[in-house]
């Protein structure tokens, strides 16, 4: 399978990319190593 946009990292920003981009009809792989923004709040 082919996508237009690789999305490395499911944090906040990688994830409203993630979406963004999904709504604007591209096809999105998000490939994260934990769940999706498990690291977000303690990282800022």
């Amino acid at each position: 399978m082919t996508y237009d946009l690789l999305i490395i990292g499911g944090g906040i920003n990688g994830a409203a990319i993630a979406r963004e981009a999904a709504l604007n009809g591209q096809s999105v792989l998000l490939v994260e190593r934990d769940d999706l923004a498990s690291h977000t709040s303690s990282a800022s």
